[in-house]
């Protein structure tokens, strides 16, 4: 009988051993979470305070957050963006203190009918952050200049940063008519061809026209979606974060090799040939924009100007001599008598100030007064 309850106790004992062992090794490896976790938490918290820093640096030293002027934007389904209507505020860099005004129409500046005021002449200038302003408040922009200097004339400035050539079609479309001009004027500046086969800009989604094999241009990505979570913390961060005005800017973002990563660059065309603005393709699909735009104009009996800057660059250069061949009306800021792209451009930026935009002004009068564009 000893010898049975040994032997039971003996049984019953071995069970209990493993139970602890188990039992240990499960502490150990909690343990081992927790100090894990806690680690982590550590090195998130410490970036995220290098994070509050370098932000609060940034202000500091006079960066402001809302990058490229997108705090203007709205989401549009044909368009990808379009300006917000009835919406103030500033806008600020290093480089610049200025006051934007958009209408109610959702076009930067004073206020235009649809409906021609009588008596007068009407000139619709489309393009992108040139045409919108960008650096300039509103009564400095070239736009607004032509008009208090050509007796008789309106002038609407339907410019919107980033746009490319396809949403300024697109627009022109389906409201720029609207205003019954009677000279559409398109500037198109030296990125219009990355912009016109760039799918994505600040976490927006554009409209892309596709040239065929064929020459024929075809209408891709509409409706623009909404975009991803990605996309969406992209728009928010560049709106909000002035670290992030220092690290999308000029030559850091490209060093960065940040182009890909926040603006998309670069999208694959319908004949599977990955374009950008260095190559036929982009320029090639340019100039079929642009006579589309030639081809809508003249269905409504209104003239068109084109008004280049290309500021050196040789993919750009190749479109404005192919739209002469064409038999375009191109104006050449960059050829002009008196142009200086140093005493001319923001300093530190791309864009005109308010000298630039003066001549830009007098370039563009001087040129529809002595072609009788506007009579």
């Amino acid at each position: 009988m000893n010898r049975a309850r040994i032997v039971a106790h003996s049984r019953g004992w071995q069970p209990c051993i493993h139970e602890d062992r188990h039992l240990s090794m499960s502490i150990s490896l909690t343990t081992k979470i927790k100090e894990c976790a806690i680690d982590l938490l550590l090195v998130a918290l410490s970036v995220a305070l290098a994070v509050m820093l370098a932000e609060g640096l940034a202000r500091l030293v006079g960066f402001k957050s809302n990058f490229a002027s997108t705090q203007f934007f709205r989401y549009d389904s044909l368009l990808g963006w379009h300006l917000q209507p009835d919406f103030k505020g500033p806008f600020q860099r290093p480089q610049f203190s200025t006051f934007v005004t958009i209408n109610s129409h959702g076009l930067r500046g004073a206020e235009h009918s649809y409906e021609k005021p009588s008596g007068k002449k009407r000139i619709l200038v489309l393009g992108d952050s040139f045409v919108w302003g960008f650096g300039v408040n509103d009564d400095e922009i070239f736009t607004a200049l032509m008009e208090k200097d050509i007796s008789d004339v309106d002038v609407v400035n339907g410019g919107v940063t980033a746009y490319g050539t396809t949403q300024e079609l697109l627009w022109l479309e389906r409201e720029g008519f609207s205003y019954h001009p009677d000279l559409v004027v398109v500037v198109m500046y030296l990125n219009d061809l990355s912009d016109n086969v760039t799918q994505i800009y600040n976490g927006y989604y554009r409209p892309l026209m596709v040239r065929n094999l064929d020459g024929t241009l075809r209408l891709t990505g509409v409706p623009c979606p909404k975009g991803s979570l990605k996309d969406r913390f992209r728009k928010w961060l560049v709106r909000n974060s002035a670290l992030a005005g220092i690290t999308l800017s000029g030559e850091f973002r490209r060093v960065l090799a940040l182009d890909d990563l926040l603006f998309g660059r670069g999208i694959t065309s319908a004949v599977g040939q990955q374009v950008d603005h260095r190559n036929n393709y982009a320029s090639q699909l340019t100039v079929a924009l642009m006579k589309k735009i030639r081809e809508v104009t003249a269905k409504h009996h209104v003239r068109l100007l084109v008004v280049s800057v290309c500021h050196g660059n040789e993919p750009c250069q190749d479109v404005v001599g192919e739209l002469r061949r064409e038999a375009f009306q191109v104006v050449s800021v960059d050829e002009y008598p008196g142009y200086s792209r140093e005493k001319m451009v923001i300093s530190g930026d791309e864009h005109w100030n308010a000298a630039g935009h003066r001549f830009v002004a007098e370039a563009i009068k001087e040129y529809i007064v002595s072609h009788r564009h506007i009579r």
